[in-house]
């Protein structure tokens, strides 16, 4: 699986010049150096020194931005947000779940931006990258479900397989031709098998949305544990490797989830 937070961070150096650049304070020093130049252009040679004050402000603001934890983890949120185009799910209770575990990410990033010198750092961060592909997978997950739920196909073949069904059963009913017969079991068999899998689809969605609010449960409890190997010295590599195995577990659950889905989704559809 493509290392979705190290894509992210690869991106996060141009996005926070970016965020610099638009933050309300380059704003005003920009401003400030544009009516100075512009009113002390002629006769005074004052403007030169206020368009270099203006440009080491702006450059001051930039490394502030590039260097602050908050900031960068605001970047690496934003990045993640736009990268699972959260606006696409239509259902808020679905997107509310997918964004409550981006905010999860947010404060993790946090944290991690804060670490110099520690044993922990290199766990810490493979453990990070993994919970971006758990919130992948949830998104993922919550788009199946959003969509299973407007999806007019999914009704047509509540009403279209019974009504096959029935006419298999009335024409065996009075058919005499083993071949035939055979033929029209065969088809009987499959629209059943189909008819289970649209019931197991229909039960895998009910329980989707609890599941979901399990996944925000075990990430709050994820992030709070990762906060406390960040922050306490004494914590040694053992615990930072527990983390990551349970991080490790979460992911499964959810990628195992997504190709259940995925599987039913696809066959509840497919009409042989």
């Amino acid at each position: 699986m493509p290392n979705l937070r190290a894509d992210i961070q690869g991106k996060a150096t141009g996005a926070s010049l970016q965020y610099a650049f638009m933050r309300t304070e380059s704003a005003i020093i920009v401003a400030g150096a544009i009516v100075a130049f512009a009113l002390l252009r002629f006769p005074s040679r004052l403007w030169i020194g206020w368009l270099i004050l203006g440009v080491v402000g702006w450059i001051a603001i930039a490394v502030t931005s590039l260097t602050d934890p908050e900031t960068a983890a605001r970047v690496a949120w934003q990045l993640l947000r736009d990268r699972l185009k959260l606006d696409e799910i239509k259902s808020p209770e679905l997107r509310d779940r997918v964004s409550a575990l981006t905010d999860y990410v947010r404060a993790v990033e946090g944290d991690l931006h804060k670490l110099k010198d520690s044993p922990n750092k290199r766990g810490l961060e493979e453990a990070a990258a993994m919970l971006y592909d758990w919130v992948e997978q949830s998104a993922l997950f919550a788009r199946y479900v959003d969509t299973y739920r407007r999806d007019y196909r999914l009704e047509e073949r509540r009403v279209e397989l019974p009504q096959l069904i029935q006419t298999l059963v009335a024409r065996l009913k009075y058919e005499k031709d083993p071949a035939i017969i055979d033929r029209l079991n065969s088809e009987m068999e499959t629209l059943g098998k189909a008819w289970q899998t649209l019931e197991l689809l229909d039960a895998q969605m009910k329980q989707a949305e609890p599941q979901l609010g399990q996944m925000v449960t075990a990430m709050a409890r994820v992030s709070s544990e990762l906060h406390v190997v960040v922050g306490e010295r004494g914590v040694g590599p053992d615990h930072a490797a527990r983390l990551k195995l349970e991080i490790q577990r979460h992911l499964g659950q959810i990628s195992d989830l997504v190709t259940q889905m995925e599987r039913l989704y696809t066959a509840a559809l497919n009409k042989g």
